[in-house]
Parts: C-alpha cells; structure tokens; sequence
C-alpha cells in the first residue's frame, strides 16, 4: 500500500494550501501542519519547501521538515502553568481582601471595646470619687464644727 503525501497531513486542507501555495511558485517558510508518522503518531511541525521547475513545469520539491512537537507540548504546558498561577493569584487576592476586611472589623470591634471599657473605668471612678470627696467634705465639716481640744 503506498502513501501519498497528502494522506500525511493530518487535515486535508492545509495540504491544500500548502500545495497551491508551491504551485504558485511561493517559497515556504516555517508553515505550520501536523503530520501522520507511518506508527500512527502524530507530529506538529514547520515546513520549509520550494518547487524546483524545468521549463516552466513543476518537476518537485525540496522540503525540509522541523519537528516542533515538544516545543509545542511545552508551550501549552507553559499556558497551562501560566492559567493556573493567575487563578491561585486571584484566589489569594480575594482572600487576602477578606482577611483584610475581617482584620479591620476586628480592629473596629477592639477599639469599641477598649471605649466602652475607658467609658466604664471613667464612671466608676467618677462615681467613687464622688462618693469620697462627699464624705471627705462632711468630714471636713464635722471636724471645723467640733470644739478644738
């Protein structure tokens, strides 16, 4: 069973192109395509290709072909990697906004307790003090009012 070149190309019509861009007489540089091997794996890779013509008729064409298969599985990996740091980038900005959000509603329910306590420190001073200078002041008195001795 013979192959045919076109059968290698994964997709029929990048072949296509490939071809009519070579009839036309272009030079190729670097097209992309992806190739059936004859195991049944398939290989990403860049063409360079020109036609050689003898008065005027296609006769055939020099290709040289560049396997960039593990360029292109790293690449993707790369993309993948890439994806996933922005997501857990995101992930901890959103989470650092609510720890930061908890910690000042913290800080807020601190600082209302620490007035509330400063308030009730106050009261209860204010309160027994004015309960001993009342009676400092009476005593005061009583001690003006009794005879000398």
């Amino acid at each position: 069973m013979s192959t045919t070149t076109s059968q290698i190309y994964v997709d029929r019509n990048v072949f296509d192109h490939f071809w009519q861009k070579l009839m036309r007489g272009e030079e190729i540089y670097d097209f992309p395509a992806q190739l059936k091997c004859t195991d049944g794996c398939f290989r990403d890779v860049l063409i360079r290709s020109n036609a050689v013509r003898e008065r005027g008729k296609f006769v055939y064409t020099r290709s040289f072909v560049r396997d960039v298969t593990e360029q292109k599985r790293v690449e993707q990996a790369l993309r993948e990697r890439e994806a996933r740091l922005r997501s857990a980038k995101e992930e901890l900005e959103i989470l650092v906004e609510q720890r930061t959000s908890a910690l000042r509603r913290l800080s807020a329910h601190v600082l209302s307790l620490q007035d509330l306590e400063r308030r009730r420190i106050a009261r209860e001073l204010h309160d027994s003090f004015g309960q001993y200078l009342a009676a400092l002041k009476l005593n005061i008195e009583m001690l003006r009012q009794a005879p000398a001795n």
